[in-house]
């Protein structure tokens, strides 16, 4: 049987997981908010308990950018690290957020998606 949370320890341990992994993998608030087209005040807010209830929406395109669960950011699972097929999405939805300043249509990004993936498989 697992372990009962107040809301209010469920919400230290999102905010305190939240900041852990974006430090953890060297980003900055601008960072975060270039790839989850967030502003960086929200991100803060979120960290530190300004904002209390995250939209699963935004949970979700958080945990795609911070390559890791939406389960584990809640503190409901203690595994880290993403699935193999999630950390692959994770990291087409990186490479399509960088794309972005381009301004390339839809279908040129997922023409450039998919050269880049063709890529990787020829060299694995």
């Amino acid at each position: 049987k697992g372990v009962d949370f107040t809301v209010e320890q469920e919400q230290k341990i999102m905010m305190e997981r939240l900041k852990r992994r974006r430090k953890e993998l060297g980003y900055s608030y601008q960072d975060l908010a270039n790839l989850t087209q967030m502003s960086k005040s929200t991100l803060q807010r979120y960290e530190t308990g300004g904002i209390k209830n995250i939209p699963l929406s935004k949970l979700d395109v958080l945990s795609q950018a911070l390559e890791t669960s939406r389960e584990w950011l809640m503190g409901w699972d203690e595994k880290k690290e993403a699935s193999s097929a999630s950390r692959q999405s994770d990291g087409f939805f990186r490479l399509k957020k960088g794309l972005e300043p381009y301004q390339l249509s839809e279908e040129d990004a997922d023409f450039l998606i998919a050269v880049f993936e063709a890529h990787k498989q020829k060299n694995t």
